[in-house]
């Protein structure tokens, strides 16, 4: 059987060091993407870096070769990094800013998909898990000074059901849109909690068949479908 490999890209302090440990313990090989890293570095953990600028989709497809190349092809991808530039007025962002965003959380993550999607035949047998970050923005709730991300996680979440629809029913790849809210049902952000991702993720990376794409959970609840 092929190692277990986890790419997190967006190694960021809470969500994705707490799935990185989580991972590391179940016996996987973790692979971390982050522009503020040496290349070809690792972690005191043995994690192995990647130096990457999500804003710059053109560098995903090297990052995934590099992986290829020095650890292996990953089974689970889990995209991390998002961004949104705030703007009272959502006419005041200017050409750059809405490309930086987009590019970060849809055409990166496009790429990203596309790549691990490619590494199927690869695999050994194991079954693709792709995850991203998500929030409530794609869910009817409008944030003007969060427009350029709200219009980013809105079209991240059309993307990945798209994909789903078409990747899905072969059997050998899962795709989620992982939105963490509070036990009522409203937006976590800024208190999202790290352990709680890294367990609801390993759980769905264990499920043998796709879940709904669109994976709404509540530390302490799980899953649960607010809309």
């Amino acid at each position: 059987m092929a190692s277990k490999i986890i790419f997190i890209i967006g190694a960021g302090q809470r969500i994705g060091a707490a799935t990185a440990k989580r991972f590391a313990a179940d016996g996987y090989q973790v692979a971390l993407a982050s522009r503020s890293v040496e290349a070809g570095s690792r972690t005191p953990e043995g994690y192995y870096n990647i130096k990457l600028d999500v804003s710059k989709p053109a560098e995903i497809e090297a990052a995934f070769a590099r992986l290829h190349r020095d650890v292996g092809v990953p089974n689970v991808v889990f995209f991390n990094a998002s961004s949104a530039t705030f703007k009272d007025d959502p006419l005041d962002l200017t050409l750059d800013e809405w490309q930086h965003d987009l590019n970060v959380n849809v055409l990166s993550q496009f790429v990203a998909i596309q790549q691990a999607v490619k590494g199927i035949d690869k695999l050994g047998g194991e079954k693709l898990t792709y995850l991203a970050t998500g929030n409530k923005l794609n869910a009817g709730l409008v944030l003007p000074v969060m427009t350029s991300g709200g219009v980013g996680k809105s079209g991240l979440a059309h993307l990945l059901q798209a994909v789903a629809r078409v990747h899905g029913p072969k059997g050998l790849a899962r795709f989620y849109y992982v939105d963490e809210r509070t036990p009522e049902g409203d937006a976590a952000f800024k208190n999202v909690d790290g352990e709680a991702h890294a367990d609801y993720i390993a759980e769905l990376v264990k499920q043998d068949q796709q879940g709904p794409v669109l994976s709404t959970f509540a530390k302490g609840v799980g899953y649960h479908k607010w809309e």
